[in-house]
């Protein structure tokens, strides 16, 4: 669990993947966040005083991806740290 300025961060998790939420402490709403992929994730906001975080996501097959993340308008974006790496013979497992 994490927070930030508005909104508490927390995960559900099966066991194998993680599905990232948010509650609004305003409102006492929560919902889930959606990522392109299921994954073994994790959210982290920059800091208490803002709602933006960063969400690292990786699966078996994929290496960790970053995301930049504003929870007020809900903008999810491939975070300006992450560097795209590619490995050769990915693709067809």
């Amino acid at each position: 669990m994490s927070r930030s300025k508005d909104f508490l961060f927390f995960t559900l998790t099966d066991g194998i993947s993680n599905d990232l939420w948010q509650s609004d402490l305003r409102t006492a709403l929560s919902e889930q966040i959606k990522l392109p992929q299921r994954a073994d994730s994790y959210i982290t906001p920059y800091n208490y005083q803002g709602n933006e975080a960063y969400i690292g996501s990786t699966t078996w097959n994929l290496p960790n991806t970053l995301y930049d993340y504003n929870a007020d308008t809900k903008q999810l974006v491939k975070s300006v740290f992450q560097i795209d790496v590619k490995y050769p013979g990915l693709k067809i497992l």
